[in-house]
């Protein structure tokens, strides 16, 4: 019995976007990094050490930012070698870095709950649309 060659496509199947393209646009959107571990697991991110990363967390438990950057750190790997987690691992960072913008407006402007939730929807608001141009391959086909 012959079997058919499994066929590899040469993007993801959910998108057309490269695994960098989506973490830039993803840290667009980010907050600014406030401490050292945030400051220190960016600079991490953007230097392409995906592993390191992912130890942050165990350090920063409390940090939606420091969460955020560990669950992009796979996006890049997952992207390219077409697995299906891909639509997961860019929610959970946009759910991340939605906190994350909530939790900056408490430690920069002193706890003003309005202009939290404000930043948090506006967090939403942007990264929603951003998810809509990442896998609009996946909501076409």
């Amino acid at each position: 019995m012959t079997q058919t060659p499994v066929k590899f496509t040469a993007t993801h199947p959910q998108t057309s976007w490269s695994g960098s393209k989506i973490l830039e646009s993803l840290i667009a959107i980010m907050p600014e990094a406030l401490t050292q571990t945030q400051a220190q697991a960016l600079a991490d991110l953007q230097a392409g050490d995906f592993l390191k990363c992912k130890i942050y967390p165990c350090i920063a438990l409390n940090d939606s930012l420091v969460k955020a950057i560990a669950y992009m750190s796979s996006i890049p790997g997952v992207a390219d070698k077409n697995m299906p987690q891909l639509a997961t691992l860019v929610a959970e960072s946009c759910r991340a870095i939605a906190d994350a913008c909530r939790e900056a407006v408490f430690t920069t402007s002193g706890g003003d709950e309005k202009s939290a939730t404000a930043a948090h929807r506006q967090a939403v608001e942007s990264l929603e649309s951003v998810c809509l141009q990442i896998f609009d391959k996946g909501l076409t086909n």
